[in-house]
């Protein structure tokens, strides 16, 4: 699970603007002793158990439908709509064509932003 929170930086991109691995003057890992904080860390690693497992079986009942649906766009039970699959064109704009065709333009166009990345670990052993 990844909850991200960002500040915008405008202006062009350096290398020297780049975020490193570790953010320069962050604190030493804290000893988490507080049972409450303890119990939350392992109710989180059992809901992001659950939600992966929930996602592998949403895809595997989706292809279920899909496969049933065949070339139809809707399908019903009971005469009501249950679901649809429908067929659409999506636009979209390539960050890497334009950086090749128009480098200077991508540099000005280009904004960096500061995200603070929660990630829960699971222990080895």
């Amino acid at each position: 699970m990844t909850v991200k929170a960002a500040k915008t930086i405008p202006g062009p991109r350096t290398r020297a603007a780049t975020t490193p691995a570790v953010a320069p003057g962050a604190p030493e890992p804290m000893a988490i002793k507080d049972r409450k904080v303890q119990a939350a860390v392992r109710e989180l690693r059992e809901i992001n158990d659950r939600k992966i497992a929930d996602a592998a079986r949403t895809k595997v009942l989706e292809l279920v439908v899909k496969q049933a649906l065949g070339d139809h766009e809707e399908g019903t039970i009971g005469g009501a709509k249950v679901v649809t699959w429908k067929t659409t064109i999506r636009t979209s704009l390539s960050a890497t064509l334009i950086k090749k065709a128009y480098p200077e333009i991508a540099r000005e166009c280009t904004v960096d932003s500061v995200v603070r990345t929660f990630k829960l670990y699971t222990p080895e052993g």
